[in-house]
């Protein structure tokens, strides 16, 4: 229950995405679609997008995204799911026992009929016979989720 409201409280401190600075931001212009009619371009975002873990250990993930009234999302993922959470513009998954040295995450939102995606990576890692992170693998590999 604690570790529920640790991310909770981190979610609503975390900082919102305003237009301008990044690449995922910027793309916040109205578009015209095939129809004709307009509607916000938005942005999904997956933090952290890079995640180290212990081998064996579990993460939360939060997918956000700008649109004002997400039709729906999704997490694809291999990696075994826990709790999920929810508000109005993000969805937080737990991710556990983690074990592929090298894993995709894949967060898609769908906004006003148009999906869109974000990918995170999830690396285990093993801590060598009494080392610090200097037992790191999957680091140079590829695939393994």
């Amino acid at each position: 229950m604690g570790s529920v409201l640790l991310v909770l409280l981190l979610l609503l401190l975390s900082p919102s995405y305003p237009r301008g600075g990044s690449a995922r931001s910027r793309r916040g212009a109205r578009t015209q679609s095939p129809g004709g009619s307009s509607h916000p371009q938005f942005w999904v975002r997956l933090s952290p997008d890079f995640k180290a873990v212990p081998l064996g250990g579990s993460v939360w993930l939060n997918c956000s995204s700008s649109c004002p009234l997400p039709e729906g999302s999704s997490l694809r993922t291999e990696l075994r799911r826990g709790e999920t959470l929810s508000g109005p513009r993000w969805v937080s998954y737990q991710l556990l026992d983690v074990r592929a040295w090298n894993s995709d995450v894949h967060c898609f939102v769908t906004c006003a009929g148009e999906t869109r995606g974000t990918t995170a990576r999830i690396t285990a890692y093993s801590e060598g016979q009494g080392s610090s992170r200097s037992g790191v693998r999957g680091a140079g590999r590829s695939g393994g989720s």
